[in-house]
């Protein structure tokens, strides 16, 4: 079964700021929580769970066993105001291991309700006193980390050091309301996002793909990440995106 991280982004990024800031005219009538996912699109599995701290198999038979992505900042675009007056930004830092144990959900943040069109979301590198509790010290100075071993045997890491903004559109769909109650989930392809980096034809053991070893590799990740994250409404609050939430809605934005 595929894995799910459920942790609220905004509780985490409001004890690091002030809460959301930019020039939305915040009001009663919009609260909204964040929580991260790994997704396999197309898997009968993906919309599942499976029990914390397993090693996440892919269809390749590769395993991983560790994504750790560094949240900088998430900001929602209103459709109405698609300049600074119509963005909300919440600073992190952020740091999460998206195959550990679920941490509890937090307190949402409020904005202006409304019609939003873009989410962004800003991986970029840690310092060393940034580090969480449980953290590998080889996580400082990286935005993206991921460990795991191939199909047959040999240990991979992989670490990005740039970077990373996603952007996830909905105007074409004409974007998606938020009013009252809205935890979302920001899901990411980890079936995609480790294909892309297509390890079994690297001979070494082990596997490293840095800036520094296999660069093409890393920037071909970087832009898989970018293309498949999706943003879902989390209909029933749990921070685990269930086949209901895939399928009834699908997703309210997608990555460019």
């Amino acid at each position: 079964m595929s894995r799910r991280l459920s942790i609220s982004l905004i509780a985490l990024l409001g004890a690091a700021s002030c809460g959301p800031r930019g020039g939305t005219d915040v009001g009663n009538g919009a609260t909204v929580s964040f929580s991260l996912a790994e997704f396999m699109p197309g898997s009968v599995s993906s919309a599942l769970s499976k029990p914390a701290n397993t090693t996440l198999t892919l269809p390749s038979g590769d395993a991983v066993e560790e994504v750790w992505v560094a949240v900088e900042k998430i900001s929602l675009q209103a459709c109405e105001h698609p300049d600074d007056d119509g963005k909300s930004t919440f600073d992190g830092p952020i740091i999460v291991n998206l195959l550990a144990d679920d941490p509890p959900m937090g307190d949402a943040v409020t904005i202006a309700p409304g019609r939003y069109c873009k989410l962004g979301l800003a991986l970029h590198e840690i310092q060393a006193d940034e580090l969480p509790p449980g953290a590998p010290s080889d996580l400082a100075e990286v935005s993206l980390l991921m460990r795991g071993h191939r199909a047959d045997g040999v240990a991979f890491v992989v670490r990005s050091r740039e970077p990373i903004s996603l952007k996830l559109n909905a105007t074409k769909a004409g974007g998606f309301t938020l009013f009252g109650d809205n935890p979302l989930i920001i899901a990411f392809d980890l079936g995609a996002m480790e294909a892309s980096l297509d390890l079994g034809s690297v001979d070494a053991s082990p596997v490293l793909v840095d800036a520094d070893h296999e660069a093409k590799r890393l920037k071909a990740l970087e832009k898989v990440t970018k293309k498949t994250a999706a943003l879902f409404r989390d209909t029933n609050g749990d921070g685990v995106l269930s086949a209901d939430e895939v399928g009834d809605e699908g997703a309210l934005a997608e990555g460019e």
